[in-house]
């Protein structure tokens, strides 16, 4: 399986993540048409995981 970014799999179990130089970086995300359509619910998981997505790239450790 391609590597993907941000990913760490063990290297001692049936998956791999194998690096393919050639192959271009794989857009990953996701989208709502709303934002007030998100259950309450999926817009805490949506504010803590674009937090954790900001500090990862400004290189602090999520909390």
């Amino acid at each position: 399986m391609p590597v993907l970014p941000g990913w760490e799999v063990p290297g001692d179990g049936p998956l791999r993540l194998v690096p393919v130089p050639d192959l271009p970086p794989l857009p990953v995300g996701w989208a709502v048409r709303r934002r007030d359509a998100l259950t309450p619910l999926a817009r805490v998981f949506a504010d803590t995981v674009a937090r954790g997505c900001a500090e990862k790239a400004a290189g602090a450790r999520p909390e």
